[in-house]
């Protein structure tokens, strides 16, 4: 079984150039973490992982500090979501939609 997050939009600071750290930039965030469910199925949250955790955490980590490296926040963010015992594994995704390249593209992912 499957969450998925799609296009969490966040706005920061992160990246290694200097207009990236002045500026800053939208950032879409993509999540998917597989679940195990408990043993005794029911249709109460207990039962499963809650959603708003994960963005949460997500959002905690992303306004945490500023990161030249998108790998390194990423790492945090799927140290912090795979902390719930619940989840089996996660992949996340961040596309910077209006990086200072002076070049013709939709975004970089």
């Amino acid at each position: 079984m499957k969450i998925k997050v799609n296009k969490l939009q966040l706005f920061g600071h992160h990246g290694i150039y200097e207009q990236e750290k002045k500026d800053g930039q939208n950032f879409e965030i993509n999540i998917t973490a597989k679940i195990k469910r408990a043993k005794r199925k029911n249709d109460e949250l207990e039962s499963t992982v809650d959603y708003t955790e994960i963005m949460n955490k997500v959002v905690s980590i992303f306004n945490s500090k500023r990161y030249n490296l998108l790998e390194t926040l990423m790492d945090d963010m799927l140290s912090a979501i795979l902390s719930d015992k619940y989840i089996k594994s996660a992949e996340i995704s961040i596309k910077k939609t209006s990086p200072p390249i002076d070049l013709k593209f939709e975004s970089i992912e």
